[in-house]
């Protein structure tokens, strides 16, 4: 179906809906003629006959005689092609025998008769201005719809419910004529000095005088109503199956073949009430610690209920023939005595015989205001409000299952071996010998995600004086990143997966010892191995003012400031190439063996373990001609010459030997 099709059916079917929405759906009598006839209309009276259309919906009455006071129903039926609604609903009725009051009543809005029903029922209960129910009488009801005329129903209410045949057409004038002249017979005279006499709480006797000789019997009516009827020239009654503490109206009227005459004067009696037996087989049993169900035997019949009395006070009243009771609110472990009487206006009973009963001993309150601490992935602290005081213990319940069982007075548990990024339900309970209270309400944890696992094979190593490489082993797989400690210290952190660090500006020749850890939203990890790196030593500082002077055509002097104080010496360069080393702390050095005439250009390091400085340049220097420059000689020293010792000096000298010889000998004998 294309999209212009589908819109236009959308169209169509809101613009009959519209339709059907405004205009009202009714059908007229002419269009459904088979659902009206003629239903007849029982007339007693000319001027009744202006109530009587000639035509009606099916509109009926359960029946046609109804006894004093009962329910009058009026049926509407045959609903299937209508749909009605009721605006109002009328009823007149006119007694037949009490003339001091007509009713009229009416009620609206009813509301709406679905099509679907088929049948329609209204009651009416009508009752006088004291409250009795309507007497026999002659009614008619009138029905009112919205959207069609009005339908009426006559009946006639008999007054001793004998059944009243209503005729399908109105009675003819000559009935009513014959019905007038018998209405003409004279009437017997009224009785008079009722007197009433109470014989026992269900009978009272009534009498009269008789001042009448004409009649055939007398009416005796009870409450408005007639309960029976005796022979000529009886003057007394008996009323039985009264009941107790009611209040009774009695009236008596003679009557003949004329009618019946006025009532007498009214006569009221209240019938007593007498004190109930007792109840007897008293027995109790304990629900629970706070319940115990009382059970007696109803010992009579005109209770109007029974009162319950725990330790001598009255606690509760039930209704007449009402035979247990249940205690509540009781505390447990205590003994408890009860007693029942039953009772009616008038007065009470003697108390049943008394029975005692212990309660068992008190369910403990449940625990209150449970709470959770998540301490780790793998553990849960509970915490709760101890509410009672008579509790042996506490459990323990996750998802469903006693877990632990705890003493009295606790109010904390810890739950470990759990599972990281799992949901938990806990709830607690307390206990005792009676039984295990209520559960608190299901509280819901959830676990963090496990802590990673630590990593491994941390090794250090010394890249420089001021760095110092980390390199390590990821061995989980659910780290966030790692951090690095130093001596304790954190230091850095680095992202998951990471497996190496550089420690940079560190100090030279310094011990350094390091830490690795795993992290995530749970915390930390344990460390690696702890591992340890010295930073090398820091080269030296460069020489300054590196200076060749010349000395002659075959060396030149190079003079240089030291600047630093951890070299191991100093690196001479000459044209490029390693020349010398000398000591530390060195600041000069004499190049020999030169060409003169000749260009030469140094270069100096200072040196350590670490390596060389930089380099101390002293530009390019030259040497001089050897005929140009007449070197100078330093004068030499003067020689003394030996003087030359002769042989007349060397005997001189050997006998001076002698002699002292000679001497040392003669004075050591």
């Amino acid at each position: 179906m294309s999209r212009v099709w589908r819109s236009s059916l959308v169209v169509l079917v809101l613009f009959m809906t519209l339709l059907f929405s405004v205009v009202p759906f009714t059908q007229s009598e002419e269009q459904n003629p088979n659902y009206t006839y003629r239903y007849g209309c029982p007339v007693w009276e000319p001027e009744e006959k202006k109530y009587c259309p000639e035509r009606y919906q099916s509109l009926i009455s359960a029946k046609n005689s109804y006894r004093k006071g009962e329910e009058v129903r009026i049926t509407l039926t045959n609903l299937k092609d209508f749909e009605y609604n009721v605006e109002k609903v009328e009823v007149h009725f006119k007694p037949l025998f009490e003339h001091s009051f007509n009713l009229y009543y009416m009620e609206k809005d009813l509301g709406a008769i679905p099509r679907s029903k088929n049948e329609w029922t209204w009651t009416w209960d009508q009752r006088n201005s004291k409250g009795e129910p309507a007497g026999a009488g002659r009614a008619y009801v009138r029905i009112t719809f919205q959207c069609c005329k009005n339908y009426r129903v006559y009946f006639r209410i008999s007054q001793t419910g004998d059944t009243i045949e209503v005729p399908a057409q109105p009675e003819t004038e000559e009935e009513v004529v014959e019905e007038e002249v018998e209405v003409r017979v004279q009437l017997p005279n009224p009785p008079n000095g009722l007197s009433t006499e109470i014989i026992s709480s269900t009978e009272v006797r009534l009498t009269w005088t008789d001042n009448s000789n004409d009649e055939k019997g007398f009416r005796i009516y009870r409450n408005g109503s007639e309960i029976a009827t005796v022979g000529e020239n009886v003057t007394s009654f008996t009323d039985t199956d009264l009941g107790e503490g009611r209040n009774y109206t009695y009236r008596v009227s003679s009557y003949n073949a004329g009618g019946e005459s006025s009532l007498s004067a009214r006569q009221s009696v209240s019938i007593p009430f007498q004190v109930p037996a007792p109840p007897r087989e008293l027995s109790s049993k304990a629900l629970s610690p706070s319940k115990i169900k009382l059970t007696w035997t109803d010992n009579s019949d005109n209770e109007e209920g029974f009162r319950i009395y725990r330790n001598g006070s009255e606690i509760a009243t039930v209704g007449e023939n009402v035979t247990s009771f249940t205690d509540t609110g009781l505390d447990g472990n205590t003994n408890y005595s009860y007693q029942v009487a039953s009772y009616n206006p008038g007065g009470e009973s003697s108390l049943s015989d008394s029975l005692t009963i212990t309660t068992p001993v008190q369910v403990p309150n449940s625990p209150g205001s449970l709470s959770s601490e998540t301490l780790s992935p793998t553990e849960v602290k509970l915490t709760w409000k101890d509410n009672s005081d008579n509790e042996d213990g506490f459990r323990i319940y996750r998802n469903g299952e006693k877990i632990a069982e705890l003493d009295p007075n606790t109010t904390t548990y810890t739950d470990s071996g759990l599972t990281g990024d799992t949901e938990y339900i806990y709830k607690v309970s307390s206990f005792n010998k009676a039984g295990e209270s209520g559960l608190t309400s299901g509280l819901k944890t959830e676990t963090p995600v496990d802590f990673p696992s630590s990593p491994e094979q941390l090794i250090t190593e010394a890249l420089s004086s001021s760095k110092v490489k980390l390199t390590w082993k990821d061995s989980s797989d659910n780290e966030d990143g790692f951090r690095i400690y130093r001596n304790g210290t954190r230091i850095a952190a680095v992202d998951s997966d990471t497996t190496s660090y550089v420690h940079r500006n560190l100090e030279s020749g310094t011990r350094y010892c390091y830490e690795v850890v795993a992290f995530n939203s749970s915390g930390e990890s344990e460390g690696t191995n702890r591992n340890c790196s010295m930073t090398l030593q820091s080269t030296p500082s460069v020489p300054g003012k590196l200076k060749a002077t010349p000395l002659d055509p075959n060396s030149i002097k190079l003079t240089w400031i030291d600047n630093s104080d951890n070299e191991d010496g100093f690196i001479i360069y000459r044209n490029g190439k390693r020349i010398a080393t000398v000591e530390p702390d060195t600041t000069n050095y004499i190049d020999t063996g030169l060409d003169d005439n000749t260009s030469y250009s140094y270069e100096i390091t200072a040196y350590n373990d670490s390596g060389e400085s930089g380099f101390a340049s002293s530009g390019t220097v030259k040497t001089p001609k050897g005929e140009e420059k007449e070197v100078k000689k330093p004068t030499p020293e003067p020689i003394e010459e030996e003087p030359v010792i002769g042989q007349r000096e060397l005997l001189a000298g050997i006998g001076i030997v002698v002699m002292v010889m000679g001497y040392i000998y003669s004075e050591l004998d």
